[in-house]
């Protein structure tokens, strides 16, 4: 295999196979239709400007399980011997090889070149090129190149893709589904060998954690991230988003006190509900209508100086934290809905769930990193209801004393339910009577490292015994 460098240092090198070794219908080789031999010759590249450097080993492990789904991006093209002075069929063979990804750093450039969209001047140095051959040689049929551009924070992150593999939808198809899975939407599937022990190891790691909040709970931190935010027209978010903003916030905070230095959450993954799109979901369509997301991941505001910030700078800053988690969260909840997102992520997802029925997988909901949480709210849904089996002229009528209850709690997937009325027993002999505090609120539900459970669930009461930093009083 060969490597074009134009006299640049590569920093690194990576060679990508296919996370699961693959046949293709049982096939060990695909030989050409005349179509595709038409364009052996040619290659295609594409460069895209990203405003931020990316994780460059996370991109490979994206690639590698985008290579399990396509296996003849990991084969090698060849050609049968020439006959009676005709020549052999191109064919590809099915071997799982390596495609490479490098890295530069580029401490000079200051903006990429090629302004137009379609540039009349070829891509190199940004590229690592093709071969003019790569019949019956040991080449690769996709090549990618980051470039770091250290001067403005930019990464140029290119392709080259031989046009024999595929069309421009194929490249970009492709793409999608790195992307996908660079970004989580597209999780790991495993088999129940794999989490049965995962799970056992999660069990015992971890404590259970109730929490409960008023609507007037909720309704506080609502207003303190609509009026400290720098636009407040731009911060209006669902109480739930708000919500699953401040357990974010308030888990980092736990970490960073008991384990210093220890990675703290940057991404939300949402399970979002599309029923109702009558494209995808009538709201009566039968099964399932749920999707879990990876929200965008988000960096906090600096912390004010401790030494000469007052308590209202210090509310302000833990109102636009939760503001910035609460972003990333809507953010997401937009994209889900948008049918150009949602019809290519839906024909993705259902190749995924047949390809991982066929091999016997399950979904995993633990964690897979120390930076993700995972939230699935049911708080739009009225449990209760489904037990309101009363007559409308009875005192239990409409569900008003039923209490719904569910199981299943994982690590760090965290469940909104509305919450339940709760009776109270009677003291000294006297009756006892239900109480509505939690009508409106909800109950918050997941499992916690035992190392930091205590430190965290402390906080919690504090900011509730306190009014979320005194925030009435100082907002």
């Amino acid at each position: 295999m060969s490597f074009v460098d134009y006299d640049i240092p590569v920093e690194q090198r990576f060679l990508v196979q296919p996370v699961r070794p693959t046949r293709c219908e049982q096939q060990d080789i695909i030989v050409y239709p005349p179509t595709d031999t038409l364009v052996l010759s040619f290659t295609m590249h594409g460069a895209w400007v990203l405003p931020a450097f990316i994780d460059v080993e996370r991109f490979c492990v994206a690639l590698a399980k985008t290579l399990s789904i396509f296996p003849p991006i990991a084969g090698r093209l060849c050609k049968f011997p020439d006959t009676n002075g005709r020549k052999g069929e191109v064919y590809l063979r099915l071997t799982n090889s390596g495609i490479p990804v490098s890295v530069v750093d580029d401490y000079s450039t200051d903006h990429f070149p090629h302004g137009a969209l379609v540039s009349p001047e070829e891509f190199e140095p940004w590229v690592d090129p093709l071969p003019s051959n790569v019949i019956n040689e040991d080449e690769p049929l996709f090549r990618f190149r980051f470039t770091k551009l250290h001067k403005t924070g930019q990464m140029i992150y290119t392709s080259c893709w031989l046009h024999a593999l595929g069309d421009g939808y194929m490249a970009s198809l492709v793409g999608i589904y790195i992307s996908h899975f660079y970004r989580g939407h597209l999780r790991d599937a495993k088999s129940p060998e794999e989490l049965i022990p995962l799970m056992l190891e999660s069990q015992e790691r971890t404590v259970p954690i109730t929490l409960a909040f008023t609507a007037k709970q909720l309704a506080t931190l609502a207003r303190g991230v609509s009026m400290t935010g720098p636009d407040p027209a731009s911060s209006r978010f669902s109480r739930i988003q708000v919500l699953m903003a401040y357990i974010v916030f308030r888990y980092n905070r736990a970490v960073s006190a008991v384990h210093p230095g220890h990675e703290l959450i940057d991404t939300v993954v949402n399970t979002l509900d599309y029923r109702g799109n009558p494209k995808f979901a009538p709201t009566a369509m039968f099964g399932n209508a749920a999707i879990t997301l990876t929200c965008p991941s988000f960096t906090l505001p600096l912390e004010p100086d401790p030494m000469t910030s007052g308590p209202r700078e210090q509310t302000i800053h833990f109102f636009r934290c939760l503001a910035t988690i609460a972003s990333s969260i809507r953010a997401g909840s937009v994209m889900a809905r948008d049918p150009n997102f949602l019809e290519p992520y839906l024909a993705f997802h259902n190749d995924l769930c047949r390809k991982a029925y066929q091999e016997g997988l399950y979904q995993h909901l633990l964690p897979v990193n120390d930076r993700e949480i995972t939230f699935n709210s049911s708080h739009q849904v009225n449990w209760r209801m489904a037990g309101d089996l009363f007559d409308t002229d009875s005192e239990y009528a409409d569900a008003k004393y039923t209490q719904f209850h569910s199981s299943t709690v994982l690590e760090r997937y965290v469940r909104i339910f509305n919450g339940n009325p709760v009776w109270r027993e009677g003291k000294n002999g006297s009756k006892g009577e239900w109480d509505f505090t939690y009508d409106g609120g909800v109950e918050v539900a997941f499992r916690l490292d035992k190392s930091i459970a205590e430190v965290f669930e402390n906080a919690i009461r504090c900011d509730i015994d306190s009014g979320f930093g005194v925030a009435a009083a100082l907002l």
